[in-house]
C-alpha cells in the first residue's frame, strides 16, 4: 500500500531478493547474511511488480541477494541461478 500511494516516477530504483516468512532473531545479520533468491521466501515479489508496473514506475530493477553461502560457490552459477529466479517473478506479474 506505501508503494502504491507513490508516483512511479519517484522510485529511483528497486532492489529485489526474497526472506523467510520468520525473521531471524538478528535482522541485520539476515538482511547482510541469509538473503533469498526471488521466489524462496515470503515476500510478495510478483505483487509488488505488479504494484510498480500499476504504478507507472520505470525504475530499473536489481537484484541483490546478499547469501553467506555465495562466498563458496560458482559465481557463473549463482548468477544464472538469480537471473533465473527474477525471470520466474517477472513472468508471473506480466504474463
Amino acid at each position: 500500500a506505501h508503494i502504491a500511494a507513490r508516483p512511479g516516477d519517484k522510485l529511483g530504483s528497486v532492489h529485489l531478493n526474497d526472506a523467510p516468512r520468520t525473521p531471524a532473531a538478528n535482522l541485520m545479520l539476515e538482511s547482510m547474511q541469509g538473503r533469498l533468491m526471488p521466489g524462496e521466501g515470503a515476500i510478495p515479489l510478483v505483487a509488488l511488480v505488479k504494484t510498480l508496473d500499476a504504478i507507472g514506475s520505470c525504475a530499473p530493477l536489481g537484484l541483490e541477494v546478499f547469501h553467506a553461502g555465495h562466498a563458496q560457490g560458482d559465481a557463473i552459477a549463482i548468477a544464472r541461478r538469480a537471473a533465473e529466479a527474477t525471470r520466474r517473478i517477472l513472468a508471473l506479474a506480466r504474463g
